[in-house]
C-alpha cells in the first residue's frame, strides 16, 4: 500500500516535494492535483513539473480564477474549460512520472479564496484580467451549487447534469492522453 499526500489549498509543490524527500520512503508519494496550485498563485506546469516524479496518484481537474464581490476565487469547472493548461501538465505526467492512470476529481461546484488559509501568498501577476461574475453567473455554468432550498428533485436534476459534466471531463482527459 502507498500513501500519498495532496498538494491541497495550503501548501506549494516545493514544500510538498521537500517534505516527501525528508520522509524519503517509496510507500509515500504524491497526489497530484492540477488545480490546487492556483490557491497558493502558483502556475499549474510549474507544479506538475515539480510533482510529477513523486507523483503515485492524481486529482485531473481544472479551475477558473473568477472575481466575485471584488474578491478572487479559484472556482471548479469542466476539463477544458479552466485556466489549468491541461495540456501541457499530462504531457509532463506522461513523461515525468510512473503513472499508469489519472484520477479525474469533478470540482465543478466548489469553489475556495485565493490563499484559503490566510498564509499571505502574494501574486507575481495581479489580477488585473480576471473577470467579475456573480454568484447567479456560477450557479448557472454550472460553477458553483447552492444546496439552499434544494429539494429531492432538484438534487436528482443536478446530479444527472454532473453526469454529463462527467462525460464530458472522461471525452476531454481521453482527447488528451491519446488512445
Amino acid at each position: 500500500v502507498k500513501i500519498a499526500l495532496e498538494n491541497h489549498e495550503d501548501l506549494t509543490a516545493e514544500e510538498l516535494a521537500s517534505i516527501i524527500g525528508d520522509i524519503d520512503d517509496d510507500h509515500v508519494g504524491v497526489c497530484l492535483d492540477t488545480g490546487n496550485g492556483l490557491c497558493v498563485y502558483e502556475d499549474p506546469l510549474k507544479t506538475a513539473t515539480l510533482l510529477a516524479p513523486y507523483a503515485i496518484s492524481t486529482h485531473v481537474k481544472d479551475q477558473r480564477l473568477v472575481r466575485v464581490e471584488g474578491k478572487v476565487y479559484s472556482v471548479g469547472t469542466r476539463l477544458g474549460s479552466g485556466d489549468v493548461e491541461l495540456p501541457g501538465i499530462i504531457e509532463i505526467l506522461m513523461k515525468r512520472s510512473g503513472l499508469d492512470r489519472l484520477l479525474i476529481q469533478d470540482t465543478t461546484g466548489y469553489s475556495a479564496p485565493m490563499d484559503p488559509f490566510g498564509r499571505g501568498f502574494k501574486s507575481r501577476k495581479g489580477f488585473q484580467n480576471v473577470p467579475e461574475m456573480s454568484v447567479g453567473e456560477l450557479e448557472e455554468e454550472g460553477m458553483l451549487i447552492s444546496l439552499e432550498g434544494l429539494d429531492a428533485d432538484d438534487l436528482l436534476c443536478w446530479a444527472s447534469r454532473k453526469d454529463g459534466f462527467i462525460e464530458e471531463d472522461i471525452a476531454h482527459l481521453k482527447s488528451l492522453v491519446g488512445d
